[in-house]
């Protein structure tokens, strides 16, 4: 990568310190407007033409002026006679004495010429005010500052490049011209002033676009000297005609009369080559470049056919006959200029790099199609069809439009979010679950998640407040209002309606796989319209994403506990064990040397035998007590072949031994029934029903214990019923107990579902129901397949469930 840093070429200062021309020659051009007030006109605006030695009606004239939009008078018309006086004298006191009249006596009489014969007109004398000085100033102030504004935006994206030096050349030079097509100014000063602005820029036009053409899209490989063709050209027709005005070139006296025809005739024949070269190269290059190459000359060429070619045709026809085609000025033509340069300007920065180049792209995309749009309503409509004389102050106001538009349609806006809010209603829904999925993605932490759902579902519904519950801390209540978000708390955890503002307009439950994971609690709307069902579908389709969201983030937290949870498991297996062996197996076999002693004792005193037999016989038998502890800690770490159709049988066989142990009342039905599930799926429904009934003895001391097995079709189903205190489900999600934990994580790695129904005093009921499909190669590594949403990170928790067998092994 090139770091060096390149000085800031001669050229391009050269171009800065031209910019200001344009701009001192269009403050002149507005100030000196303001001499019009007041003064008396016929309606147009008098050029002198040189090269036909006459006052002629100016190409710029506004369309709207009375002498234009009468038909009286057409752009190009040779003013010879007002009222048998000569125009060349311009008898403005006449004129006031006409302009002051009323009731049809303002009208005067002109004798002009048009294309070579003669005509006479009536026309009335009027005074002109800020009206007309706006619709003269509206049509070239605008255009100058745009064509600027534009030329200078191209030139400091990549100063070093030739094509965008041109580009800025030619724009500057452009500006200039359409700055010289007015002023105010007396004969001395306008005389100047005309020299050094449109004469001296239109000389330059035609050489620099043909010069731009040899380098769009890439420069001639050969022949490059070729680009500059056309500037001594430009040059010896600038000179002829700023000579014919100024007389600073002696050798040029004898053809000073006719200098200004020639030299415009010449400006005439460089823009149209010009223009040809430019199209010419655009239209090969998009037909025989690359894709890129293609796409940029394309946007060229759309550019230059709407903007370019109407202006540059009907000013080469000016030039040439001194007439603006259509029977109008060629104002309206000036305001395809927007076309042109941001098209130009489009497609010359797509692929160059420089700073903002994405709000710069955007702001040129914006004002070209706006401008496109009103350039052909314009043409077509106004004035092709209603003949309507389009001036500045119109195609203002019609361009404003189009723009506004597009840039209502272009940008993401409050006023196009309260449109798409109030009147295209899905397309608010699709912004609105895109942003809050979005947002969610960027939130890793479950308490922010939440903070920020409930925020960005107030925003999309337009509701007063929005509160959100979560299992996992079920005693607070997060609060989203318009200025603040709070977190209340909720004592007790179930009355929320207590801590929420008001009455909420819609309850929403927050459930994923099964799980209720909240509840939402939206509020009454602070706008008069009321909530319908495609709001009511908005909310339940963003509290489904919260929901989800909520799941992923609660599953993360819950894997980042499992390796204290394993540690804590491994310690609880361990003391169980020990606790069994302490008391059932070490107290006999700490006898054993006791016993053997006695034996020896009794054989040296010479003890009967039946003594020595009884003695032998009471420690067979504590020995053979020991035996069925150690079978009984086995049995329980290892569980019996609970295949598909011994599973039933299992469950029953542990609920008989274990509630026998704790002398409650065991009811069992369906333990004969078989069910085809594999080896790996009854296993871990075994330890999901026998965590269940362990449960219920420990800690809930029921009187009776029902157990109940179904099959049908779709699965196999296991419910577990006590009678005895119950307790919480919500509350024991937040302990740090593995039991209820373990019991879940199993019930997902085989796809089954558990349901735990509870309330403080009224017992427990546990069903889990599995699905009636076979898991083809499974194997007890934890490994799971990716079905029903499972994703891999649940293969860490099932290395946790089986906590016991790893105890067992290190224990042994």
């Amino acid at each position: 990568m090139d770091t060096k840093r390149h000085p800031f070429p001669w050229q391009a200062s050269v171009l800065l310190i031209f910019a200001g021309a344009p701009l001192i020659a269009g403050t002149i051009s507005f100030i000196s407007a303001l001499n019009l007030l007041g003064q008396p006109s016929i309606g147009i605006l008098p050029l002198w033409q040189g090269a036909i030695r006459c006052n002629a009606v100016s190409p710029i004239t506004p369309p709207s002026w009375p002498g234009m939009a009468s038909g009286a008078l057409q752009t190009g018309d040779c003013i010879e006679m007002i009222n048998d006086v000569s125009a060349l004298t311009w008898p403005y006191r006449e004129l006031e004495r006409y302009a002051d009249s009323h009731n049809q006596s303002n009208l005067v009489d002109l004798i002009i010429r048009r294309g070579g014969e003669p005509l006479i007109v009536r026309v009335p004398v009027l005074r002109l005010t800020w009206l007309h000085v706006l619709q003269l100033q509206a049509g070239i102030i605008p255009i100058i500052l745009v064509v600027w504004t534009l030329a200078l935006v191209v030139l400091l994206a990549q100063p070093h490049t030739e094509a965008n030096r041109v580009f800025a050349a030619l724009f500057l030079v452009l500006a200039l011209a359409i700055a010289g097509l007015f002023h105010g100014l007396n004969d001395a000063e306008g005389r100047y002033y005309t020299a050094f602005t449109i004469v001296s820029s239109m000389a330059w036009i035609g050489p620099l676009l043909h010069h731009l053409a040899l380098l769009t899209p890439r420069p001639l490989p050969r022949f490059a000297f070729l680009r500059f063709a056309l500037h001594p050209i430009g040059l010896a027709a600038m000179t002829l005609h700023l000579d014919s005005m100024l007389e600073f070139v002696p050798l040029l006296q004898p053809w000073r009369g006719s200098a200004p025809g020639v030299a415009s005739a010449i400006n005439g024949v460089t823009m149209l080559i010009g223009l040809a070269a430019f199209l010419g190269r655009v239209g090969f290059w998009a037909w025989r470049g690359d894709r890129s190459i293609a796409d940029q000359m394309w946007v060229l060429l759309m550019s230059w056919g709407l903007g370019a070619g109407p202006l540059t045709l009907a000013s080469a026809y000016y030039l040439l006959t001194y007439r603006a085609p259509l029977w109008t000025s060629l104002q309206p033509f000036l305001f395809c200029l927007l076309i042109l340069c941001t098209g130009t300007a489009y497609a010359m920065l797509r692929y160059q790099s420089f700073a903002y180049r994405g709000r710069v792209l955007n702001v040129l995309a914006m004002i070209y199609l706006s401008a496109a749009i009103a350039c052909v309503v314009m043409v077509i409509v106004l004035i092709g069809i209603f003949r309507t004389p389009v001036d500045g102050l119109l195609f203002m106001a019609l361009w404003s439009a189009t723009f506004a538009t597009t840039l209502f349609w272009h940008t993401d806006s409050p006023f196009r979010r309260l449109y798409r809010r109030f009147f295209l209603r899905h397309q608010h829904h699709y912004q609105a679950t895109l942003d809050f999925a979005t947002r969610m993605n960027q939130t890793s932490d479950l308490d922010a998640l939440v903070q920020q759902g409930a925020t960005l579902i107030r925003q999309a519904v337009m509701s007063d407040w929005v509160a959100v519950r979560h299992a996992l801390a079920s005693d607070r209540i997060w609060l989203a209002t318009a200025t603040i978000i709070e977190i209340r708390q909720a004592n007790p955890p179930h009355a929320d309606t207590t801590c929420l503002p008001e009455t909420p307009a819609v309850i929403c439950q927050l459930a994923s796989e099964g799980e209720l994971l909240g509840t939402l609690y939206v509020g009454a709307r602070h706008v008069p319209e009321p909530l319908d069902e495609e709001d009511e579908r908005l909310i339940g389709l963003l509290a489904t994403m919260l929901a989800h969201a909520m799941h992923i983030r609660a599953q993360i937290q819950r894997l980042s506990e499992v390796p204290a949870l394993m540690i804590a498991a491994q310690e609880q297996e361990r003391e169980r064990i020990a606790q069994e062996i302490h008391d059932g197996v070490l107290p006999v076999l700490g006898a054993l040397p006791f016993g053997l002693t006695q034996i020896e004792q009794s054989v040296q005193t010479g003890a009967p035998a039946d003594t020595i037999i009884s003695i032998c016989e009471a420690y067979r038998e504590r020995a053979v007590r020991t035996t069925r502890e150690l079978r009984s800690i086995l049995r329980h770490l290892q569980p019996p072949i609970v295949g598909g159709t011994h599973l039933g049988l299992s469950i029953q066989a542990f609920t008989q031994e274990i509630c026998n142990l704790y002398q409650v009342q065991a009811t069992i039905h369906g333990a004969t029934v078989v069910y085809p599930l594999d080896e790996f799926t009854s296993r871990h429904a075994y330890r999901i029903i026998q965590q269940a009934i362990v449960n219920a003895l420990q800690h809930a001391r029921p009187d009776r214990l029902d157990v109940s097995i179904e099959a049908e079709q779709h699965g196999w189903t296991c419910r577990v019923s006590d009678n005895g205190h119950g307790f919480d489900p919500q509350q024991s999600s937040q302990t740090n107990g593995f039991g209820i934990f373990s019991m879940r994580e199993r019930a997902r790695i085989i796809g089954a579902t558990l349901t735990i129904e509870s309330q403080p005093g009224q017992g427990t009921t546990v069903t889990l129901r599995v699905k009636g499909k076979k898991r083809e190669g499974r194997k007890e590594s934890g490994a799971l397949n990716i079905e029903g949403g499972q994703s891999t990170p649940l293969r860490y928790s099932s290395e946790a469930l089986r906590v016991e067998n790893e105890s067992t092994r290190i224990a042994s």
